[in-house]
């Protein structure tokens, strides 16, 4: 899919050149290929999400049983009491089939809620329909779970369906010293001079654009560094600020008329040189992570907001500070909102599949599916190592919790969540779009991607173009 996509990103592009089409193929050209990057980094396909699906005969016999496991709803999203599934069973043997189809529902947390077996004889050359119709208990998203048993054929299908997920309400678990905590960490960085240097690069830069590498102090006097590249017209352009995904780095890119400001974040070998890390074996993602004070992540979320500290204090190299753009995928997405919410600079959010939203439900939704997949594997490894109490340690992902940062976003938002998603369950995503104050949420949008897992489609990438394009024509942000 990957390549596919970038063979029809490069093609477009040449086309460009060509002059075959107008300008907003053009923006449509360069934009994908900004987000064809960001996804490829945060791919997670559904095979990798799940592999213990069985088909036992389907090399030998492939295309002569075909199974389609359809729902009413072309998003897999229901508004209405009944949910209704269509199982398609076609078989191109001359021989019948013989067995049985078995369907299930489970909730996010994997209790089985419902299901139904379905002895079956499909004649030779001929196909059934077996139609499924059934009620879920409440808003939420759940595991359709399909099991083919037949004479020549075995096979295990999984979608995923959402009911209702506007209605999804989880706890808040925000600490009672959440704002002063925040505060305290905003006026320290204030504290730490940002020393911003710009170094203008002759290499990297091409007849349509100058690059720059730039660096500076964030909190505890760590240097970040990251890259900017703007077009060589006149004026102002908008500026993409691309957060990194999990021990991302993001690679240059040039488009028309937007200048893009790439971060990197700082890095456990920064901390480890500042004995600021007291075990150097440690994951990024649990680094300091007893103590909500040293914690990586408290330095992280600071470094995004020095970055926007750099855009407004170097606007004299062409940039746009009324237009503001963060966005980013996976952690990029997480960076993302709670820049957003502490800064209210930023004109435009976008998140696609951000992690780390609603801690206490994300740990027992991945605990009781996929607890070998990141970041839950290494939370439970140091629970392991260090016999931190799982409360404890709840209690200082209180403090990065993005749903607790939500409520403060005030420009408009734009959200994706994948349906097979492990490392960002769907349910944690929507609980947390759902707790954008209800200003915010009437300017933001959330997407439903069916049957995807930790990445995005082309198709989205078309409209996340737009949707950018729509908010940023003539400075219009907030």
């Amino acid at each position: 899919m990957v390549n596919d996509c970038m063979s029809y990103i490069l093609l477009m592009y040449q086309f460009r050149h060509k002059k075959i089409y107008g300008k907003v193929i053009q923006k449509i050209a360069l934009w994908l290929m900004i987000f064809a990057i960001l996804f490829i980094f945060n791919k997670a396909s559904a095979a990798d999400v799940f592999p213990a699906i069985n088909k036992i005969n389907k090399d030998t016999v492939q295309g002569q049983v075909n199974v389609k496991v359809i729902a009413r709803k072309s998003n897999s999203v229901f508004w209405r009491k009944k949910i209704h599934y269509r199982i398609h069973i076609a078989n191109t043997y001359k021989e019948p089939q013989d067995g049985t189809i078995t369907y299930e529902v489970r909730n996010e947390k994997n209790k089985q809620l419902l299901g139904t077996v379905y002895k079956v004889h499909i004649d030779g050359k001929s196909s059934i329909d077996i139609k499924t119709k059934f009620k879920v208990p409440g808003p939420g998203f759940y595991d359709y779970i399909t099991r083919i048993n037949l004479s020549d054929y075995e096979d295990t299908i999984k979608t995923v369906f959402g009911y209702k997920p506007n209605m999804i309400r989880t706890p808040l678990h925000k600490p009672a010293d959440f704002d002063q905590f925040w505060n305290d960490a905003k006026k320290e960085l204030a504290n730490v001079e940002p020393k911003y240097t710009i170094e203008y690069s002759k290499t990297l830069s091409t007849r349509t654009h100058k690059y720059y590498n730039v660096q500076m102090q964030s909190l505890n006097d760590i240097t970040i560094h990251g890259w900017i590249s703007v077009p060589r017209l006149p004026g102002k352009f908008p500026v993409l600020l691309v957060m990194p995904g999990y021990k991302q780095i993001l690679q240059p890119m040039f488009p028309d008329d937007q200048a893009i400001f790439c971060l990197s974040v700082r890095s456990l070998a920064q901390l480890n040189k500042k004995n600021m890390n007291p075990r150097d074996e440690s994951e990024y993602c649990t680094v300091n992570i007893d103590d909500k004070n040293s914690f990586i992540y408290r330095g992280a979320y600071m470094d995004c907001l020095r970055a926007v500290d750099f855009i407004m204090n170097n606007y004299q190299i062409g940039l746009d500070t009324s237009r503001i753009i963060v966005f980013g995928g996976s952690q990029g997405g997480s960076f993302a909102l709670v820049t957003a919410a502490l800064d209210h600079r930023v004109a435009l959010c976008g998140a696609d599949n951000p992690i780390f939203c609603d801690f206490h439900n994300y740990f027992d939704i991945a605990n009781s599916k996929t607890s070998d997949a990141f970041p839950i594997k290494y939370y439970n490894w140091h629970l392991r190592q260090t016999a931190t109490l799982k409360d404890n340690l709840l209690r200082t992902l209180d403090y990065f919790d993005v749903q607790n940062f939500i409520p403060y976003i005030q420009c408009p938002s734009l959200l994706v969540l994948g349906t097979l998603d492990p490392i960002a369950p769907p349910g944690t995503v929507y609980a947390a779009y759902n707790k954008l104050n209800h200003i915010a949420r009437r300017k933001s949008e959330i997407h439903i991607l069916t049957n995807i897992g930790h990445e995005i489609t082309e198709e989205y990438s078309f409209i996340k173009f737009l949707w950018i394009e729509e908010n940023t024509v003539n400075g219009i942000g907030h």
